[in-house]
């Protein structure tokens, strides 16, 4: 304290402020020279002072957070109505304390002479404690708060406490994570059984948060250890409320508390906005809101857009299930596309994608599962711990079906009673083995295209095949795979339609396996089998599904036509010989052309009685042998001949070929090989065709060797195993060349008309000869047999087209063969005549040297004259020369007669003949013609017509005839000069005027006289002997003999007159004798 003199007063002032309590005090006073150091300096009473203020010193209160705070009963000395108190943490400090009256501490109203305080109608909401109530008087400035009263720094005197019952701190902020448990506790300022709390939205507010696990209010402890909480993400608050307590436990309570005898009650805590002290935050970690609905599509993958909630992280788990936190019914896992975004005070947007989803059409919970520190890696992938259901997850679609269909291939199919959730019109479904591919699984070959493509689902939930179903069968998990119409398909989830206009929709839309499909029917189908044609065929190990024994199988080009393949028995039709469908025969040759063809089911549903409806494809049957049908080739008769590039299925080297006139049928063509050998697999060697022209068939065997070798042979060259069984082809047999590879058209001459018949030694026309492509440059030869190297019977005919001629036939009467020769060789040797193309009968003498030989002068018999046809028509002519009117002719048109066989009866062709005459031949002796002449045709006038030379006909006798001779009458005359064919010396000549009549001539008068000539070969005896004629006997000499002259003795005599043959005068002379 200073004390300041002014003139006859003093002033006394402390310096600090006086924070004694209120009351009576006295002044005491010490002169300064005592030092005043002590209280015992100051033992001077100058008088009293009254200090204004509180008293006693320090007073006790209570006040309740969350109510409002007044109190009564402050004592002091002259307290006043103005006076103000404000709680602080300490008084004279620069502030109050926080949310005791919004912004701050200080009384609203002091009545009852100061004894009566209140802070004002707005309840308490600062953090329970132990506080200063500070004074500050009233009376220090003529305001409402007084001049001394603005500022906290005013209110230094420590009026007593205010014990604030409430929660402490204020900031009591708590974290739980939806999904989990949670447990926690709160610390307030004398605490009591009656204190509660709540989690709001806002304190004061009805505001209770859904999904409180259990029935609020809570104590002082908020204890789910028990239980897991699923309330959604975000930031509450936690709200205290005092409740009530035992009377009297607390001194000094707010006047505002009613008591009864047992309890003071500060509320009821019946009521949220009786819990209006916000103490801090509870932050759940989890989704909010909890009603986020989504939308899916069934069987497509989906992003999810927009899942909020309020610390979520990365690996949080989210789940779609029928009910969250339980194992059933389907699980599909949201997975991670965006972790965060957008994130703003812990509140984060984040988008999740959903793989394709296997799950019936209809309504799911969203469900989440929070990743924090204390969770194991594997959590969240379990659906026990994605408790938290954050909303609806509807997904778009059929309903999944447990029981299934039956279908059988090749027939249409109805599946009905699809249900689900938003079908559309535009929907549709389709078998696959694998819903969303197309390609084949393990053991199941299919093709790499859906298997069937359905129409619309309709508004009842139906769809059907309006086609037959040529899915295979089976009875596994084939799926009923569906595919989202238009109007259910996001951008995200599938671009394009079920439906492409009937094109070929990509597997890949229809994602959805709605339930099995048990197809009966044949599977795989590609279930390739090979055979051989021309053999029976075996098919075993056919599989399937349901098979029966009354399922057929046909094969087609293609399944569901109706045109069959020709050439497989029964149409094509295989019937089954077991039970289970597994294997199918025919019992007769396949005639059908090599290739590729399709293996085609009919179930026994159906009455399988055409092509159409065999529809359903299970692979492709190879058949291996010549093909395409009616490989047709051209030769020329009588030429090499190469049958080449034949093509087919899998042909080798072992298959062999035959020209036959029908296939199968042991039918040999004379002048074709029996085999033609085959170069490689596609060509057959050159050969030498000497059939004659015509139309063949080149006939197809296998070749296989031997019945163990059967596939293994075929293995090798085609790479399949034939299915014939142990069917075997040697081709040994005409009857083994089944298959008809195509024609031979064989160009040149046939002998499909009647044999030609020509007579020897006429001119021959062959007309209307027959054949194919004949030119005028071909020729004909006549031959013992074609294309042999001999010479030529008759000189070769050049042929007309048609018709050949021969000027004149000059070979024996018999039957020959007419020998073909293409223009497109030479045709100058016998040996390229090789196509027989028919008989020529010749008509005439069989063989032309039948030499005969007679006598000249006798009887001549020419016997047993072979010929060839009767000749009785024919006539004999012997010359010298035939054909010739010059020379010696001696018989003419001399018939034959006595014609007698030389064959059995009713074939006869060759008959023996003879020529008899009663005349004399008398002609000169020497080699003649038997020359033969036909009368069929007329003629045999002329020597010309006689021109068949038949053989040497032998006369015996002098020759020339004309052997003169000249003697001389008288002298003697030796005649052994005499010359002829064949004649002995046994012949004699006899002097005759007339030969073989008479008597022997003599031959002493001159003249003319015959020479008659008999052979000697027999008796020689009279004048008849003597008929042939060789010649003139001269004799010189006087004729007559009796030419009488008279001479007269001595006297000249002239003798004349005297007649005779080569008189001349020195030959005549008189003599006596």
């Amino acid at each position: 304290m200073r004390v300041t003199q002014q003139s006859e007063e003093v002033a006394l002032f402390w310096n600090t402020s006086i924070l004694l309590r209120a009351g009576q005090y006295r002044i005491c006073w010490c002169p300064d020279y005592s030092g005043c150091i002590t209280e015992a300096d100051f033992a001077t009473d100058v008088g009293r002072l009254e200090l204004v203020g509180i008293s006693p010193y320090p007073q006790h209160r209570t006040c309740v957070t969350g109510q409002t705070c007044e109190f009564d009963g402050m004592t002091g000395l002259y307290l006043t109505e103005q006076d103000l108190y404000l709680v602080a943490d300490t008084c004279g400090t620069t502030s109050g304390v926080p949310r005791f009256l919004g912004s701050s501490s200080f009384s609203t109203a002091v009545t009852n002479d100061g004894a009566q305080v209140s802070f004002g109608s707005v309840p308490v909401t600062a953090a329970g404690g132990h506080f200063m109530l500070c004074w500050c008087s009233g009376t220090l400035g003529n305001s409402t708060l007084g001049n001394g009263c603005s500022t906290f720094a005013d209110f230094q005197v420590t009026a007593g406490t205010l014990s604030l019952l409430g929660p402490a701190p204020l900031l009591q902020d708590k974290t739980c994570i939806s999904g989990h448990t949670c447990s926690f506790e709160i610390t307030s300022h004398l605490p009591h059984e009656g204190n509660s709390f709540l989690v709001l939205d806002t304190c004061g507010v009805h505001s209770l948060p859904p999904r409180l696990p259990v029935a609020p209010p809570y104590q002082t402890t908020m204890n789910l250890s028990s239980r897991q909480i699923s309330m959604a993400g975000g930031q509450y608050r936690l709200c205290w409320c005092a409740g009530k307590v035992g009377a009297g436990n607390l001194p000094n309570m707010s006047s505002e508390a009613s008591t009864s005898s047992n309890e003071t009650v500060y509320s009821t805590c019946s009521f949220m906005d009786e819990f209006n002290v916000d103490f801090g935050g509870l932050f759940v970690m989890g989704l909010a809101p909890l009603q986020q609905s989504k939308s899916c599509v069934s069987g497509y993958s989906c992003v999810v857009e927009g899942i909020t909630g309020y610390g979520l992280s990365a690996a949080d788990g989210y789940m779609i299930l029928d009910t969250c936190g339980v194992h059933s019914g389907p699980l599909q896992t949201l997975l991670p596309f965006e972790s965060q975004g957008n994130v703003s005070d812990g509140w984060s947007v984040t988008r999740r994608w959903v793989s394709e989803t296997q799950v019936s059409g209809g309504f799911y919970r969203l469900c989440w599962c929070a990743d924090h520190p204390g969770n194991q890696t594997s959590w969240c992938q379990h659906a026990e711990y994605n408790t938290v259901d954050f909303g609806v997850m509807t997904f778009i679609g059929p309903e999944l079906s447990s029981v299934g269909w039956t279908c059988v291939s090749g027939q249409t199919c109805v599946v009905d009673a699809i249900a689900g959730n938003g079908l559309s019109l535009l929907d549709a479904v389709m078998i696959l083995e694998t819903c969303g591919t197309a390609l084949s699984g393990v053991g199941l070959v299919w093709p790499a295209t859906p298997l069937e493509v359905l129409t619309p689902l309709n508004d009842q939930g139906q769809a059907s095949w309006h086609d037959p179903l040529s899915a295979p069968g089976g009875d596994f998990r084939l799926g009923l795979c569906w595919c989202a119409g238009i109007e259910q398909q996001s951008s995200g989830a599938l671009n394009g339609s079920c439906i492409a206009f009937n094109e070929t929709v990509p597997a890949d839309r229809f994602v959805l396996d709605v339930g099995r499909i048990n197809i009966l029917g044949v599977a795989p189908l590609r279930q390739h089998h090979t055979c051989v044609a021309g053999l029976s065929c075996h098919i075993d190990g056919i599989t399937g599904n349901g098979l029966r024994d009354d399922d057929k199988v046909l094969v087609l080009h293609t399944c569901g036509h109706i045109a069959p393949v020709v050439g497989f028995p029964e149409h094509g039709a295989m019937r089954n010989i077991s039970t289970s469908g597994a294997s199918v025969f025919w019992t007769d040759p396949v005639l059908a052309w090599g290739g590729q063809y399709r293996l085609c089911w009919c179930s026994s549903e159906q009455h399988c009685s055409s092509g159409e409806q065999f529809r359903t494809d299970f692979g492709s049957f190879t058949l291996i042998g010549p093909s395409p049908a009616d490989q047709d080739r051209t030769c020329i008769a009588g030429l090499s001949c190469a049958v080449g590039s034949l093509t087919g299925q899998d042909l080798s080297a072992l298959n062999q070929y035959v020209v036959l006139d029908t296939c199968g049928v042991a039918s040999p063509v004379a002048g074709m090989p029996t085999g033609l050998e085959t170069i490689g697999a596609h060509a057959v060697a050159a050969i030498s065709v000497t059939a004659v022209a015509g139309q063949y068939r080149l006939c197809w065997c296998s070749g296989t060797l031997d019945p163990l070798q059967t596939n293994s042979s075929y293995s090798s060259l085609a790479n399949s195993t034939p299915s014939n069984g142990t069917a075997v082809s040697y081709c040994r047999t005409a009857e083994e060349f089944l298959v008809d590879v195509g024609s031979l058209l064989l160009i040149g001459a046939s002998t499909l008309v009647s044999d030609f018949t020509c007579i020897a030694g006429r001119d021959c026309k062959l007309d209307d000869i027959v054949g194919i492509s004949l030119s005028d440059g071909d020729s004909i030869m006549v031959l013992d047999t074609c294309g042999e190297h001999a010479a030529a019977l008759q000189p070769r005919a050049r042929a007309n087209g048609t018709q050949a001629a021969w000027q004149t036939i000059t070979i024996p009467g018999g039957v020959y063969r007419l020998c073909w020769c293409s223009a497109a060789k030479q045709c100058n040797l016998a040996g390229e005549f090789d196509l027989d193309i028919g008989r020529l009968y010749v008509l005439g003498p069989r063989p032309l040297a039948q030499d005969r030989t007679c006598v000249s002068g006798m009887e001549c018999a020419v016997h047993g004259i072979d010929t060839y046809g009767e000749l009785q028509a024919g006539s004999i002519a012997i010359l010298s020369t035939c054909g010739s009117l010059y020379g010696r002719n001696l018989w003419a048109r001399l018939p034959l007669s006595n014609a007698t066989s030389l064959e059995e009866p009713g074939g006869s062709s060759r008959f023996s003949t003879n020529l008899v005459t009663d005349a004399v031949m008398t002609s000169a002796g020497g080699n003649y013609k038997l020359c033969w002449c036909g009368t069929w045709v007329g003629g045999c006038e002329t020597q010309e017509d006689f021109n068949v030379d038949f053989g040497n006909f032998h006369l015996i006798g002098v020759f020339p005839l004309q052997q003169d001779r000249t003697c001389f009458a008288g002298a003697a005359c030796p005649l052994t000069d005499i010359v002829g064919h064949w004649i002995t010396q046994q012949s004699e000549v006899l002097v005759m005027d007339t030969c073989g009549s008479g008597a022997e001539t003599a031959t002493s008068a001159a003249g003319t006289y015959k020479l008659c000539w008999c052979s000697g070969l027999s008796a020689c005896s009279s004048a008849s002997d003597f008929t042939v004629e060789a010649g003139n006997l001269w004799v010189m000499g006087l004729a007559p003999l009796d030419q009488d002259h008279t001479c007269v003795s001595g006297q000249s005599c002239v003798v004349d007159h005297l007649s005779g043959l080569g008189l001349s005068k020195e030959q005549i002379m008189v003599l006596e004798t």
